[in-house]
């Protein structure tokens, strides 16, 4: 996950450095929180090499399942009834339900990531779990305030949500955001001891970071986890769940993976509808040069002036520029080189009747320069 402001930062220091420069990851996956879209249009515009063999799955049916998944079929969601990944429910049941199965996965030695879309539903399921380990007795002693409201005790699962490189587990290893600890103990003076998850070591957090920063980490949001690979996916889905979320969350688990529906009635029939339309969920950006190729797509006998005013719109939609600076850029002016954009640069219009939409180039990758892709006409 990478926002277009950052990928530009990186592919003009990788240029300054003659790196190569090699993007990796899933286009159909989240994007940045923050303006996106750029890896899925070089993804989309440039020759791209793509994993031939899954790995990640015990289970043979879940490999194609995953990508039909991915792909958006619909009639292909009956695998995931067939082999009974998918249950229904009220929130508050599935929240119970996940509480009870976190418990009993973890108790016998195994990963688990459980997935939703929102913060308040995630901060349900940390309440859910946690309070489903105190009446098991699970957690020790006494408890801490820490941020969101939520306290914690020894024993507790908790993530960092801030970096600080000044923070160092004795191994020698910096605090980062989203990390996963177990609790060991708690402090007098409102610090907590944490060990890293993945053996990374024992590190305290004192008191003002504890309660700005840690939170309760027993379930998060799909940005949260992707990237992870565990032993059990959850995820709970809502109408309001993406499909980019929904594929994220239907993907943690090597050994298993549940769709645990939101449905009033508790129907599965209800789930399957709900799943369907979460399908055709997608909020992802697109980024201006995508608008460009679509916008001539549609109207490819525009005049110049009209195409001139749709570059200005769609430019300064795709860079979030109010002050309409970059818009300008569209229209031919020369600004300064730190006004340039990701893959973006102004160039002079051949002719009047070429629309100014053409005359941005996108930047694809980094070898002994930058390659472009040339303008058409």
């Amino acid at each position: 996950m990478l926002r277009t402001g950052a990928l530009d930062q990186l592919i003009r220091l990788a240029h300054s450095q003659r790196w190569r420069l090699v993007l990796v990851g899933d286009p159909r996956q989240l994007q940045a929180v923050g303006r996106g879209g750029m890896f899925a249009e070089l993804c989309r515009t440039n020759p791209a090499h793509e994993l031939a063999t899954i790995h990640r799955f015990t289970n043979p049916w879940e490999h194609q399942a995953s990508l039909d998944l991915r792909a958006g079929r619909i009639d292909e969601l009956d695998a995931y009834l067939d082999h009974v990944r998918v249950a229904a429910g009220t929130f508050d049941q599935l929240a119970t339900e996940v509480a009870h199965r976190w418990v009993d996965h973890t108790d016998a030695g195994r990963t688990v990531a459980v997935v939703a879309e929102t913060n308040e539903h995630v901060n349900a399921l940390n309440q859910a779990v946690q309070a489903q380990r105190h009446r098991l007795g699970q957690l020790r002693g006494p408890t801490v305030p820490i941020a969101g409201g939520e306290t914690a005790s020894e024993g507790d699962i908790v993530v960092t949500r801030r970096n600080d490189r000044t923070l160092t587990t004795d191994r020698g290893k910096p605090v980062r955001n989203r990390d996963r600890w177990t609790s060991t103990s708690i402090r007098q003076d409102g610090g907590v001891t944490v060990s890293h998850d993945q053996g990374h070591g024992l590190v305290t957090r004192p008191a003002d970071y504890v309660k700005a920063h840690l939170r309760l980490g027993y379930a998060a949001t799909a940005h949260g986890h992707q990237g992870d690979t565990v032993d059990i996916g959850l995820a709970i889905v809502t109408p309001a769940t993406t499909h980019r979320s929904l594929y994220v969350g239907a993907t943690r688990g090597r050994n298993q993976n549940h769709l645990l529906v939101v449905a009033q009635d508790g129907d599965l029939q209800e789930a399957r509808d709900v799943l369907e339309q979460v399908l055709g969920n997608d909020r992802a950006d697109t980024p201006a040069v995508a608008q460009r190729r679509q916008l001539e797509a549609q109207a490819p006998h525009r005049t110049s002036r009209t195409a001139r005013g749709d570059a200005e719109a769609v430019v300064t939609a795709a860079i979030g520029d109010p002050s309409g600076r970059h818009a300008q850029l569209a229209c031919g002016s020369r600004p300064p080189a730190a006004d340039s954009r990701l893959g973006m640069r102004p160039a002079k219009f051949p002719a009047p009747d070429v629309s100014p939409l053409r005359s941005w180039s996108v930047a694809t990758g980094i070898g002994n320069g930058i390659r472009t892709c040339p303008d058409t006409k």
